[in-house]
């Protein structure tokens, strides 16, 4: 009934992003009553977009005429809080946490510009949260996502010794 209005359909879990194309038979709201329709423990919500604008899962999605620009999405309750650099945590556990977010910078800020804002957010982020700046600054100057170490392709993994855990020792 909707093939021709439905240009997109992108489900993530219980989040679906749908690019519909205007018609004067079908209006998105009867998709939508429709769905509510099938079964009363499901109701589906919307979100239309707001001056080309729309949030989905932690992207900015932004249409323009003819493509798509994303960034990336906090909601306004985001806080901020990474763990704590002085948590009991092994530093590769810390500097992987920069890492992943560095990473989904690089992967959803499709403009330069606001690849970088979403960078300089990240290092204020985790210099509030107690990373030792030249830590942070290290770690966003050598860490390229993508790009794979210069590892010897011979070299032999280390040797892992498995010992039982004894109550007590």
């Amino acid at each position: 009934k909707y093939n021709m209005q439905i240009v997109l359909w992108k489900r993530q879990k219980d989040d679906v992003f749908i690019v519909w194309r205007k018609c004067e038979h079908f209006d998105i709201e009867d998709l939508r009553n429709d769905l509510n329709s099938v079964d009363p423990r499901i109701y589906f919500t919307m979100e239309l977009e707001k001056k080309r604008r729309l949030p989905f899962l932690d992207l900015d999605i932004t249409r323009l005429d003819d493509r798509f620009i994303t960034k990336v999405y906090r909601k306004d309750t985001q806080t901020n809080k990474y763990i704590n650099w002085n948590s009991n945590c092994s530093e590769e556990c810390l500097i992987g946490t920069m890492k992943t977010l560095i990473f989904r910078a690089h992967e959803l800020c499709d403009l330069e510009q606001d690849k970088q804002e979403e960078l300089q957010f990240l290092k204020n982020t985790f210099i509030s949260n107690e990373f030792l700046p030249q830590v942070v600054d290290k770690v966003f100057h050598t860490y390229k996502p993508g790009q794979k170490k210069n590892q010897d392709e011979d070299a032999k993994p280390p040797e892992t010794i498995c010992v039982p855990y004894v109550p007590g020792f």
